[in-house]
């Protein structure tokens, strides 16, 4: 897979495979951990198109700037990453299928009943980081896990391109983290003496 003016190709549809690896699976058990991994994939791509929706709603409700410096980097990086989800299905030639992520859902649901909830200002962008940051954390156990199933049925390539993604997600979460050790404190103990 190489970069070509900011997209990415496949250099070849069939991937390298591991043949030491695979040689002590059998194919019955190969099958299993591929659709396992087809399922994880479809899963991903559901919560990278629900996380883009979520987080221009975030944006919109937040006022602190550097967060929404940050979460419209976020953004532009999800929408990438779809973007590399789609040509790993292509390359596999899957179709493109997104499966709801239940765990995800949930955590979507949260964070809309804090939109909803609280009003503009710095207490609510606390809320709003450390929930996103909630999502961010469990976004990037998914990308290790699905790099994880790609090498064990020798799909090296796409274990690259997935971990390109999940290095992103763990540089944006440490910035996150940053500005939330912070932030937090002095957000929290505004709001209760406002209250």
């Amino acid at each position: 897979m190489m970069k070509r003016n900011g997209a990415y190709i496949f250099q070849s549809v069939n991937f390298v495979r591991k043949t030491n690896n695979l040689k002590s699976m059998s194919i019955e058990s190969e099958q299993v951990l591929f659709k396992l991994f087809i399922s994880e994939l479809k899963e991903m791509y559901w919560s990278e198109k629900m996380m883009v929706k979520a987080l221009a709603k975030i944006i919109k409700n937040t006022t602190d700037l550097y967060l929404i410096l940050l979460l419209n980097l976020n953004l532009e990086i999800t929408k990438n990453q779809i973007t590399r989800l789609e040509y790993i299905f292509e390359a596999l030639k899957v179709k493109f299928e997104t499966k709801i992520c239940e765990k995800l859902k949930v955590m979507l649901v949260e964070i809309n009943s804090y939109i909803k909830h609280y009003e503009k200002g710095n207490f609510k962008d606390e809320i709003m980081m450390l929930n996103f940051q909630k999502t961010a954390q469990f976004r990037i156990d998914s990308y290790d896990s699905v790099c994880e199933y790609a090498k064990s049925i020798g799909e090296f390539v796409v274990a690259d391109f997935l971990l390109e993604s999940l290095n992103e997600k763990i540089k944006l979460d440490l910035k996150l983290t940053e500005m939330s050790d912070s932030n937090v404190n002095s957000n929290i103990q505004e709001y209760f003496q406002c209250t």
